[in-house]
């Protein structure tokens, strides 16, 4: 994908691969950096969909942008650029970062 768009490759991360706190890490310091990060979902025939321990849901097999960290919140702000207006902004705390995204991809 990130080859397409910006001629250049890009960092994959396997969530399985890593702690809840070094995702969180790596995610903050690629925000510090102003650089591109993008969570992919789990795809999952029998469960189109993500409930997070905050209540909201993410759509399972699907792409969001990580706009920022929400300070005080132990979450990142995701924007949705395929949802419905009201639909385009997610927080997802940290505890579900490895339960719900599948990759996170940093360029």
């Amino acid at each position: 994908m990130w080859e397409q768009i910006y001629s250049s490759p890009c960092n994959r991360y396997d969530t399985s691969q890593y702690t809840q706190e070094q995702l969180v890490s790596l995610v903050r310091d690629a925000l510090n950096a102003q650089w591109k990060v993008v969570f992919t979902t789990f795809a999952d025939d029998e469960k189109p969909e993500w409930q997070m321990s905050n209540g909201q849901v993410l759509c399972g097999s699907h792409c969001y942008v990580v706009i920022k960290e929400v300070q005080g919140e132990n979450a990142f702000k995701l924007y949705n650029p395929w949802g419905l207006k009201s639909e385009n902004e997610r927080e997802i705390p940290f505890t579900d970062l490895r339960g719900s995204i599948d990759r996170i991809y940093i360029h």
